[in-house]
C-alpha cells in the first residue's frame, strides 16, 4: 500500500459510514463502505496492487 492510498480509502470509507450524520452511522455498513471506497480507486485507475490490501472482516 503505498502512504497516500490510506488517507484517500479512509475519507471515502467514512464518507460512505457518516453519509446520514454521525448519530446514524451503522457498523453494518462497513462492507459496502470498503467495497465502495476500493471501487472508487479501481475507477480511477489505481492499480490493483495498491486497492487489494484493503479487505472487510466482521460484521
Amino acid at each position: 500500500m503505498d502512504d497516500k492510498d490510506g488517507p484517500v480509502l479512509a475519507e471515502a470509507f467514512y464518507k460512505h459510514m457518516l453519509r446520514n450524520g454521525l448519530d446514524k452511522a451503522n457498523v453494518l455498513d462497513s462492507a459496502e463502505a470498503v467495497h465502495l471506497a476500493t471501487k472508487a480507486m479501481r475507477e480511477s485507475g489505481v492499480p490493483a496492487r495498491r486497492w487489494a490490501t484493503f479487505i472487510h472482516i466482521g460484521v
